[in-house]
């Protein structure tokens, strides 16, 4: 009976030195290792909400995006159009007559004219400038303006500013 004993005694000594060795497993291993994943875990969602909060943040400038390109499809379009300075000078004799274009150094990108004409009527030249938004490249009227009082007509004098995609390469 005595070898029972000792045999159920050395089971229990083996079962007790085995939980200490796994309790000394877990305190050395796991439990540290656990904390480091709780502090990654919360870590990871903090970054999880940011990155959804970015990404609900690009949708709502994607569609701003979306809808400043429709409403303003046109300028977009004309500001990527070529500037044709024989198109742009036929235009310009429906409005002044026996117009003179010439190209004005410019310290900007932009290209820059020099229109001088007669028109026969100072709404003529109200017409232009209004028909000037409907061109098909981006061209505005720069100051100085001047306008004379001739004989039969008026004399203008003014600057034109050309704005397109391949001259403002900056954008």
């Amino acid at each position: 009976m005595q070898s029972k004993n000792f045999s159920f005694l050395k089971m229990i000594v083996f079962l007790i030195f085995f939980l200490v060795v796994l309790t000394f497993f877990l305190i050395i291993y796991i439990i540290p290792a656990m904390k480091e994943y709780k502090t990654n875990e919360k870590v990871l969602k903090k970054y999880e909400r940011l990155h959804k909060k970015q990404l609900h943040d690009i949708k709502v400038l994607q569609a701003k995006i979306n809808m400043l390109q429709k409403k303003y499809k046109n300028d977009i379009k004309r500001y990527n159009q070529p500037f044709d300075k024989d198109d742009f000078s036929s235009f310009v004799k429906n409005y002044i007559h026996d117009p003179s274009i010439k190209e004005k150094k410019s310290k900007s990108q932009d290209k820059v004219f020099v229109l001088e004409g007669n028109i026969d009527d100072i709404s003529d030249f109200y017409r232009f400038s209004e028909e000037l938004n409907n061109y098909p490249s981006i061209v505005k009227i720069t100051f100085p303006i001047t306008i004379k009082k001739e004989e039969k007509s008026y004399y203008i004098k003014l600057s034109v500013t050309v704005i397109n995609k391949k001259l403002k390469k900056a954008l």
